[in-house]
């Protein structure tokens, strides 16, 4: 939606808007629409796809917010993870469930497909990409390196000890299979505070 009304701003009024997700900018397209001189058809037909936007944004917000409070009591130790949103815990929560049924960090880091495959050639063993494996979870897990990268220091330190051996991608992927162990703890955490909780209310009941 934000793309075709982006081109349609820049056919009629040569008019590139800035994050159209973003109230404030819907705003000022409104005013430009309204000063402008294009025919009112044209005009109209703008502010509906404008008013559709606007309607998605909130619904999107919306969710964003009952993601959010349905995540919080379930997560709180993921979430302290840097990296790790309230989206991305709800990602993790969905694809996999129950961890217990994970019972190392290594069986999840090859479901998530951030285990690395040995292969042999010439007597030699290396490693490549796994490319199976959950998808979702993969892109949270990357997305998760990839801020850790910019605000984390020991992921910073742990990247420039690999990156001249494993290259920047090889040392990213080790961040990643890291961060799988650091997930797996964080979420058997809050399993147990789940456990504990649901005992509580049982004896309380």
């Amino acid at each position: 939606m934000i793309n075709q009304l982006k081109a349609q701003l820049h056919l009629w009024l040569d008019h590139t808007p800035g994050d159209l997700a973003r109230a404030t900018t819907i705003a000022s397209v409104r005013r430009l629409l309204k000063n402008c001189s294009l025919r009112p058809g044209v005009i109209e037909v703008m502010s509906d796809m404008l008013s559709e936007l606007a309607a998605v944004n909130q619904r999107v917000r919306d969710l964003d917010l009952t993601i959010k409070q349905l995540v919080t009591p379930l997560a709180p130790t993921l979430l302290h993870i840097t990296g790790i949103s309230h989206i991305s815990a709800a990602v993790l929560i969905a694809e996999i469930g129950d961890i217990s049924r994970f019972s190392s960090s290594a069986k999840l880091a090859r479901y998530t497909g951030c285990a690395p495959i040995p292969v042999y050639s010439s007597d030699k063993e290396r490693h490549r990409l796994h490319r199976g494996g959950n998808r979702r979870l993969n892109s949270v897990l990357y997305t998760a390196a990839i801020v850790q990268k910019r605000r984390e220091p020991a992921a910073q330190q742990l990247l420039a000890r690999h990156e001249p051996g494993k290259g920047t991608r090889g040392a990213r992927r080790i961040l990643q299979r890291h961060l799988v162990d650091i997930v797996h703890r964080a979420m058997l955490d809050d399993r147990a505070t789940w456990t504990h909780q649901v005992t509580q209310l049982a004896q309380a009941a």
